[in-house]
């Protein structure tokens, strides 16, 4: 076999490491042998399973998103509203759903992984983000039914998502939450004077997500566009420390809140609560 084939090492990576690939099935692909592949893989210095590791699929439950049945699930599904992505699988037809998130935050994607009881591994994206992502038909498919589809940030209307994945009021709040942890911001800063903590909350999205959170608030805060070149890009935005609380209460002062959300966001929140003299946070 010609040992001068050209194997990109991220793409091995993927489908090696992500995919869970054996070495046959991407020797396959590449018109070689499992034994070049292997040299690839030591060449590249990507761990080499044994045989009786590869003959194990990567798996995830494909049913997870299909019954919107826990606060956890909804949660999930407000999140990747928010921050996942869905793509084309360039190495076969499949479909590729992803989460991105900063390196401090991954404790949330340990937590969707066995969640979905996936055995797909997560990956540092670069030294500041980490990525869990399954290749699912099933699951992309479910999404894209309810509206999260590819290239999703200039249409997506999480009261479509609600209505279309059958949210139960009392889990709204959970769904919201997951968005907020992707695509909202809580900003904590002293007064000129020193006297005073305060605080506002941004949420970004279409007009009709605003909208939404916009109502679910009870109609606090206005909105801004965020680019001038992107019709549908807007900031709903929340200010006063108060106003922060009472809107905020709306999504963790819930019994059926979910088993984990973002921590950082969740401290400022309880500061804002009972507000101290002194630095604002970093």
């Amino acid at each position: 076999m010609n040992e001068k084939i050209v194997i990109d090492k991220n793409d091995l990576r993927l489908l090696y490491e992500t995919q869970g690939e054996s070495t046959k099935e991407i020797a396959k692909l590449y018109n070689t042998t499992p034994k070049t592949i292997r040299l690839r893989l030591h060449k590249y210095n990507i761990p080499v399973r044994t045989s009786g590791e590869e003959n194990r699929k990567l798996n995830v439950n494909e049913n997870y998103f299909k019954d919107i049945d826990t606060s956890n699930k909804a949660y999930v599904l407000g999140l990747i509203s928010a921050d996942g992505y869905i793509g084309n699988n360039r190495f076969d037809n499949g479909i590729t759903l992803g989460i991105t998130l900063k390196q401090d935050d991954s404790y949330i994607l340990d937590f969707i992984k066995k969640d979905m009881q996936a055995t797909y591994k997560i990956k540092i994206k670069n030294k500041n983000y980490y990525e869990f992502y399954v290749c699912s038909n099933i699951i992309c498919n479910t999404l894209q039914k309810y509206g999260i589809i590819q290239n999703k940030s200039l249409i997506l209307d999480i009261k479509d998502v609600i209505t279309k994945a059958n949210i139960k009021q009392n889990l709204i709040p959970s769904f919201l939450l997951g968005y907020y942890d992707g695509d909202g911001c809580i900003y904590q800063w002293v007064s000129k004077d020193g006297k005073r903590e305060q605080y506002n909350i941004n949420i970004t999205g279409t007009k009709e997500t605003c909208d939404y959170f916009y109502d679910f608030f009870d109609n606090r805060g206005f909105f801004t566009k965020r680019h001038k070149n992107e019709n549908n890009n807007y900031t709903y935005v929340v200010s006063g420390r108060n106003l922060v609380v009472n809107s905020l209460d709306k999504l963790y002062s819930t019994i059926y809140i979910p088993d984990v959300f973002l921590a950082r966001k969740y401290s400022k929140y309880l500061l804002a609560k009972s507000p101290t003299k002194g630095k604002a946070l970093s």
